[in-house]
């Protein structure tokens, strides 16, 4: 179920530039998808509820 409010998540250019890096090594290493799955918990999760997570 999604929450009423929704919250914006931003990124600085670095960190997505140092998330870019480690998909490229997370593929490399063939744990690409494992890794985008993290992420996508954790940006569902900052966008529910950023005070309590993040």
């Amino acid at each position: 179920m999604k929450p009423a409010t929704e919250f914006s998540v931003n990124m600085s250019g670095a960190t997505r530039e140092g998330l870019t890096e480690l998909q490229l090594r997370a593929a490399a290493e063939g744990q690409r998808a494992q890794l985008l799955a993290a992420l996508r918990v954790r940006h569902d999760r900052l966008r529910a509820d950023p005070t309590s997570y993040g």
